[in-house]
């Protein structure tokens, strides 16, 4: 099946899909970068499922909020994500990146998990046989968990108040 078809009749560009055999977040969708930095062609080749290769034409910053049952939104800050547009409208989530930063994913079949400590981070419902995230328009004021806060130096036990700095987690190191 086609990735395009993963949102189906919603925003694909809404959508975040945790990709168990991606090695860095990318995405397709250019409108999606708060910061953008362009790379010269050949630069950085991305290994596709089929084994072909394919460009990043730049990389960047992209933030967005997530929905989480019984707690406010979470804001995600996503760090070097590429610009691939051979994606398509297509954005991954390297799930190998965020589990060695300490990510906890809990896989079932109805869906799929993601928790730093005890704190929920997001849920991601099974779509088409894929653990897809679904991006919201929430504001910075409704977000409990940001990843762009510095940690906090007396931690609390309320989860509605935990801060985390979870940016280190959506980071990639450059080919060396």
């Amino acid at each position: 099946m086609p990735l395009h078809n993963v949102a189906s009749a919603n925003r694909s560009a809404d959508y975040w899909i945790l990709d168990t055999g991606a090695t860095n977040r990318v995405t397709g969708n250019r409108h999606l970068f708060e910061t953008f930095h362009p790379m010269a062609k050949g630069e950085h080749r991305v290994k596709t499922a089929n084994n072909s290769f394919v460009d990043a034409e730049g990389s960047g910053t992209i933030t967005f909020y997530v929905d989480r049952p019984n707690a406010k939104p979470a804001k995600i800050v996503l760090q070097h994500v590429l610009y691939v547009p051979a994606c398509g409208t297509n954005n991954l989530l390297s799930i190998i990146q965020l589990m060695r930063k300490g990510v906890n994913f809990d896989f079932k079949l109805d869906g799929a998990t993601a928790s730093l400590g005890s704190v929920l981070v997001y849920e991601a419902p099974l779509i088409n046989s894929l653990f897809v995230l679904k991006a919201t328009a929430a504001s910075v004021s409704k977000a409990s968990v940001a990843v762009d806060d510095p940690p906090s130096t007396t931690p609390s036990t309320t989860p509605s108040s935990v801060h985390r700095d979870l940016r280190g987690l959506f980071q990639y190191s450059a080919r060396g």
